[in-house]
């Protein structure tokens, strides 16, 4: 039987955490390849690479912060995951300014492409199902918006609700599983410390074993007065 650890019942969500920021790294890689090998066709070459250099500080910032290694922010998923639905919108935004009307009405990717997933996924990790569905809902709104043939981006919109869903419930059930295991090793514990108590030695008060031995005294042959 595996025993059980505290990253167990501590964090664990951090298996589907480093998930995550291997998605969002291997997206963010595929998306600058992609805008990169075509930036002559963007009405603001310049502007999309920025647009490029705000994902990929913001990759780095968000997994910083997701993991707990920014100051002041330790143990603070719940305001990154918001902010982050916040930058990959500000992201999806720029698509109508980069792009050429050509691109634009031709249906070419909205700016983040397969990057902007990522957010959702960081709501239904932190919030579970219902944040899973607000994150998908807010992504998918923006890239109704910022799209020039909507209908053509309802199959990805129902992936984004999809994703949302599965990730949410799935963290939701690995929070419940960590506090039963939790509640179970806590109890546990107070059983085994009780039984050691149980079974520990019996030992009398120091004045009875001093006394004993001379109220026996009395009896011996040669022994008291008589």
């Amino acid at each position: 039987m595996t025993t059980p650890t505290a990253a167990d019942t501590e964090q664990p969500l951090a298996p589907l955490w480093r998930g995550l920021l291997v998605y969002r790294v291997l997206a963010l890689m595929s998306t600058s390849a992609g805008v990169l090998y075509s930036l002559d066709s963007y009405a603001r070459p310049g502007a999309a690479v920025a647009v490029l250099v705000v994902m990929a500080v913001w990759t780095v910032l968000s997994s910083f912060g997701y993991f707990g290694a920014l100051p002041g922010l330790r143990d603070r998923c719940g305001p990154i995951a918001v902010a982050d639905i916040g930058v990959t919108v500000a992201v999806m935004a720029t698509t109508p300014f980069v792009q050429t009307p050509a691109q634009f009405l031709g249906d070419a990717p909205v700016m983040g492409s397969i990057w902007t997933p990522g957010a959702v996924l960081a709501c239904a990790l932190v919030y579970g199902v219902r944040g899973g569905l607000a994150g998908a809902a807010t992504v998918s709104l923006a890239l109704v918006a910022f799209q020039a043939h909507w209908r053509d981006e309802l199959h990805d919109i129902q992936l984004l609700f999809l994703v949302g869903v599965t990730i949410g419930f799935a963290s939701t059930v690995l929070r419940r599983a960590a506090e039963r295991l939790r509640l179970a090793v806590a109890a546990e514990a107070a059983l085994a410390e009780r039984e050691r108590l149980t079974r520990g030695p019996r030992r009398c008060p120091a004045g009875a074993r001093v006394r004993a031995p001379a109220g026996r005294r009395a009896g011996w042959p040669g022994g008291g007065a008589g």
